[in-house]
């Protein structure tokens, strides 16, 4: 079920972007309609198929009227000029690949040991470099292994006006999330390689990841893999599918919530520097007035009690300043007088100081 609800899920997903993306076109919406009647049909046939065993003897005849539809649909689109035809490719090639599912399928009926068609490989795709400019709106990760079902949620997401990065497996999403700092993170479950559960363990068991909001996106509904997921951290559980308006709602809220997180982090950390500033102050030790500025900068009560004790430990160490110079001031003339007196005796006791001395005493005495 879930390998043939990916394809499906795209070509629905696709299709409601071009009835979004041009609401005002009639002729399109038209043209449209069937390919998402027969998605939404074929998408419904899939539900009926048994968790094990063989298949019905009618399923896979079942599904030829909305594959024929589909078909009609998709050529009806591609004869129209105002039909964005790289949409309507991502259709077909979600077509395509639902029916080499079915073919195989047909060939091996017990859906139990259905495969993934395999994917075409490529290189592993480059780690963005972090930016350098603080990021404007909310960073997305997006991980999964499908390149339609990724591209449907980025374009989703940046219609959101989110920033969004976007890879095809869990080993390349762990070393993105080392390298620069990520607001959610949209994952896939069945992956090759380290599949999203072994993705959430690992996030998990990471200090500096484990408070990242984790939204699951899949194909998979029963409801032991939520549990599953949320039990290993995961905030949420979405399918494939996802409404727009749910899932604009859920990123919303996830971000919303890791924001609050974030603040109430920082919170704590400002008091701390602020609690390590005043036990500075009754040690008689320095205290860093730059640090003082940066909780200063808050615009909260905390901020203020930071405002005033910057004040009062500028004007301290203002004083102490001020007693220092002084202090010095009176070594430097303690040293001058010592000096002079030094230079004095040397002059008074200098023997030709006391033989002018002798002669100034005779003569006073004729």
């Amino acid at each position: 079920m879930h390998d043939l609800r990916t394809p499906v899920n795209a070509i629905l997903g696709y299709s409601n972007l071009l009835v979004e993306d041009t609401p005002d076109d009639v002729e399109l919406q038209r043209r449209v309609e069937p390919v998402r009647r027969s998605g939404e049909r074929l998408n419904d046939l899939i539900g009926t198929l048994p968790r094990s065993g063989p298949l019905p003897a009618d399923w896979l005849p079942s599904l030829q009227a909305p594959l024929a539809e589909l078909e009609t649909g998709i050529a009806g689109l591609r004869s129209w000029d105002g039909a964005p035809q790289e949409d309507v490719d991502h259709i077909e090639t979600a077509r395509s690949r639902l029916l080499e599912l079915l073919a195989r399928l047909a060939v091996n009926d017990d859906p139990t040991r259905l495969q993934s068609a395999p994917q075409p490989q490529s290189a592993p795709p480059s780690l963005p470099q972090s930016p350098l400019v603080p990021l404007t709106g909310s960073s997305i990760l997006i991980v999964d292994d499908n390149d339609l079902n990724r591209d449907l949620l980025s374009r989703r997401l940046r219609q959101l006006g989110h920033q969004v990065d976007e890879v095809g497996d869990g080993d390349t999403a762990l070393r993105m999330l080392q390298r620069r700092p990520y607001d959610l993170l949209l994952l896939d479950i069945i992956m090759p390689g380290l599949d999203g559960y072994q993705v959430l363990e690992r996030l998990k068991a990471d200090p500096d990841l484990s408070s990242l909001p984790v939204l699951v996106i899949s194909a998979l509904t029963e409801m032991d893999s939520v549990a599953r997921c949320i039990d290993l951290g995961a905030v949420d559980f979405l399918p494939k599918n996802v409404d727009p308006v749910v899932l604009r709602a859920r990123v919303t809220r996830s971000i919303e919530q890791k924001r609050a997180r974030d603040r109430e982090t920082g919170y704590l950390k400002d008091v701390a520097k602020l609690t390590a500033a005043a036990a500075s102050v009754r040690d008689g030790q320095r205290v860093d007035e730059a640090e003082l500025e940066r909780v200063g900068q808050r615009t909260d009560d905390l901020g203020e009690l930071a405002r005033a004790f910057g004040r009062m430990v500028h004007e301290f160490n203002q004083r102490e300043a001020a007693l220092r110079a002084q202090l010095a001031e009176v070594h430097r003339l303690e040293v001058d007088a010592a000096s002079r007196s030094r230079a004095v005796a040397e002059i008074t006791e200098s023997e030709y100081f006391q033989d002018l001395r002798a002669k100034a005493r005779a003569l006073r005495e004729r």
